[in-house]
């Protein structure tokens, strides 16, 4: 009987994926950020049907976790808004490490995230997200097929 009852539980702990989850909260109007499994999270500043003329600083920009410990960040244009020619670009936003690669996810806890843009006059102004990040355990035996 204990040796069903292992073989159970390790059939169902190897089919199991770590999926991070987050809830992020912040910015202002139709500001939004959201994360994504490859290790990145877009930023919108203002509506998404109005070409973007903002520009992000990145060197003016970072990341913040529990401990107090910042992280700088790197952007870029999101390529899937620029492939369906949309007008709103988004940004991607990576966090890099200390030896400035990108990290593929961050620590579970409390995240901040300080943006600093340039205004089309020339003005800085500046936004804050909280993040609240967690692991996910994804087995498709227990949950089903993803949606």
């Amino acid at each position: 009987m204990k040796n069903i009852l292992l073989l159970i539980i390790v059939v169902f702990l190897t089919a199991c994926v770590t999926k991070q989850q987050a809830t992020i909260t912040g910015g202002q109007g139709y500001d939004h950020m959201g994360v994504y499994d490859n290790g990145y999270a877009l930023l919108q500043i203002g509506p998404s049907n109005k070409e973007k003329k903002i520009i992000l600083l990145s060197d003016q920009s970072y990341a913040q976790d529990i401990d107090g410990t910042r992280y700088k960040i790197e952007t870029e244009p999101h390529e899937f808004d620029i492939q369906q020619e949309h007008k709103y670009i988004r940004d991607r936003i990576y966090i890099l490490n200390e030896t400035g690669k990108k990290k593929r996810s961050i620590s579970s806890g409390d995240w901040r995230f300080f943006f600093t843009f340039q205004n089309p006059d020339g003005t800085k102004d500046t936004r804050e997200f909280t993040g609240q990040y967690w692991k996910f355990y994804y087995n498709p035996i227990i949950h089903g097929p993803p949606n």
